[in-house]
């Protein structure tokens, strides 16, 4: 499933970030951030994306908007894949085949929204094979309740 530029391997270790003081706050992280890293390809790539996981319980992630990947890494645990458990790993393979913004989070029942809520998401840029703009911006809002 290469595409026509080349495979790229992304790793997102999924992790837990205790808040240390009394503005900071819980949050369920992919690569320490929220929103999780920018994931920016090419039309034509193959993109392999491995996730990590020191969570306590269990997740999947879905990759919306993508729509060449196979129905068992979709991330629609359990129905189109199984969780991926504390401790363990999944790797998802996709292609690529249309410029966009899309994004990537969880979406496993009944942690989805709670998982969402605590930063677990992020932007998947795909840059299309010729370019009609000279600037662009990336943005990500969410809404956060700290107690």
């Amino acid at each position: 499933m290469l595409g026509r530029d080349k495979l790229k391997r992304l790793h997102l270790p999924l992790s837990r970030n205790n808040g240390k003081s009394k503005r900071e706050t819980e949050a369920f992280t992919f690569n320490g951030t929220v929103p999780g890293p920018e994931i920016r390809v090419n039309v034509g790539d193959s993109v392999q994306v491995t996730i990590t996981k020191t969570l306590a319980e269990p997740t999947s992630v879905h990759w919306h908007g993508i729509n060449r990947i196979a129905w068992i890494h979709d991330g629609v645990a359990p129905v189109t894949q199984a969780v991926i458990q504390p401790g363990g790993r999944h790797v998802y393979p996709f292609f690529v085949d249309r410029p966009g913004t899309f994004m990537y989070h969880p979406h496993f029942l009944p942690n989805e929204a709670s998982q969402v809520d605590k930063g677990m998401y992020g932007p998947i840029i795909v840059e299309p094979q010729r370019k009609t703009y000279t600037k662009e911006f990336t943005m990500m809002l969410g809404g956060w309740i700290v107690k």
